[in-house]
C-alpha cells in the first residue's frame, strides 16, 4: 500500500513463472472492464484440469487527478472539491 508493488516483489515475470508451473495464464487491462469480462469467460469455457491466472495490469488511482500513481492514494481523504470536480466530470 505504501508503494508500487514492483518496488517490493517484480511481476515482470509472472505471466512466465506461473505457465513454468503449469497454469493457463492471461494477461488484461484491468481497467477495461469489457476486456476482463471477456478473459475471465474464456478461461471459464476451457477445461483443461489446469489452474487459471488472469492478470489484470492495473495503475494505482487510474484516471483520478491528483491521486493516479500516488503511494498513499487507498488511505488518503481526498478534498470535497476533488470530488465535486470528479462527479461534475463524469454524471
Amino acid at each position: 500500500m505504501l508503494g508500487h508493488t514492483d518496488d517490493i516483489v517484480s511481476h515482470d515475470s509472472l505471466l512466465d513463472r506461473l505457465q513454468a508451473f503449469g497454469w493457463d495464464c492471461s494477461q488484461v487491462d484491468g481497467h477495461d472492464v469489457l476486456a476482463v469480462r471477456q478473459a475471465l469467460l474464456a478461461m471459464k469455457s476451457q477445461c483443461r484440469g489446469k489452474p487459471k491466472a488472469l492478470i489484470a495490469r492495473t495503475r494505482k488511482g487510474n484516471g483520478v487527478p491528483g491521486l493516479e500513481d500516488e503511494d498513499l492514494c487507498h488511505v488518503m481523504n481526498p478534498k470535497p472539491e476533488l470530488i465535486d470536480s470528479l462527479l461534475a466530470a463524469n454524471p
